[in-house]
């Protein structure tokens, strides 16, 4: 039986994926073995790895669970710290060769994580017997996830600092601004829940979360723009929900 070129496609894109994805599960089970005594002891004052240290006895899953709190608190450690949760100096002592090469196996992980679930929704999924309506929303809705992600990176990189010395007296967003110091992810987060509050924010200003005067003297340019990231991430879910609702 021959196979056509998108399956062709298909076959070896998820050979590479999977066969990374066990290149990295091996990688990293063999760092949760051989380096984690040595790891837990540069977080000997962080509370929030040293709580987790009796889930090694779990096994492997155990050791990779840990291992990614680890590569975690190294990848975003803002996140982290304001809260007392792990201690800068524990930070500052762990090994910089190792932590370069955690977190670029936690990024290349993620990369072939990512390849595998692309394929899927791109492969697996039968384009041609849908119908022109179903198709032109389900292909507008993926073109939008990355045009809304790059929006809101965009955003962030040149408007997050203002906000936070803006918002001085409004909990809801005080709250989130250790999201600031984290990498993209983080950012992208403190991104949508800004956009939130803003486009829901009679609620938070009932709530006393919000300080309606200092709402109000928000640009109406930035106003606008996180009300329009709001909606446009409103409207991608709502799309996929009825996508997946009304199938036939």
């Amino acid at each position: 039986m021959s196979l056509s070129i998108a399956d062709t496609i298909f076959l070896c894109g998820s050979l590479i994926g999977l066969g990374g994805a066990f290149i990295y599960l091996g990688i990293a089970l063999y760092i949760a073995y051989t380096k984690m005594d040595m790891m837990l002891a540069c977080f000997k004052n962080s509370p929030y790895i040293m709580i987790r240290a009796p889930i090694l006895n779990g096994g492997p899953w155990g050791r990779l669970f840990v291992l990614r709190e680890i590569v975690g608190v190294l990848q975003v450690p803002g996140l982290y710290i304001p809260d007392g949760d792990v201690c800068p100096a524990d930070i500052d002592q762990f090994p910089k060769q190792l932590k370069a090469r955690l977190i670029m196996l936690q990024r290349v992980g993620g990369y072939f994580a990512w390849e595998l679930i692309l394929l899927c929704i791109v492969f697996r999924i039968d384009w041609a017997s849908m119908k022109p309506l179903r198709l032109g929303i389900a292909l507008l809705a993926m073109a939008a996830i990355p045009v809304w992600i790059g929006l809101c990176l965009r955003v962030a990189s040149t408007q997050t600092n203002f906000i936070v010395m803006h918002f001085k007296n409004s909990s809801a967003i005080k709250a989130r601004t250790k999201f600031n110091s984290g990498g993209r992810f983080a950012k992208l987060v403190f991104i949508v829940a800004l956009s939130v509050i803003v486009a829901c924010s009679v609620l938070f200003v009932r709530r006393g979360t919000l300080d309606a005067a200092e709402l109000e003297t928000l640009p109406r340019q930035l106003k606008v723009k996180l009300s329009a990231l709001f909606v446009l991430m409103v409207v991608i879910v709502v799309s996929f929900i009825l996508l997946y609702v009304f199938r036939p």
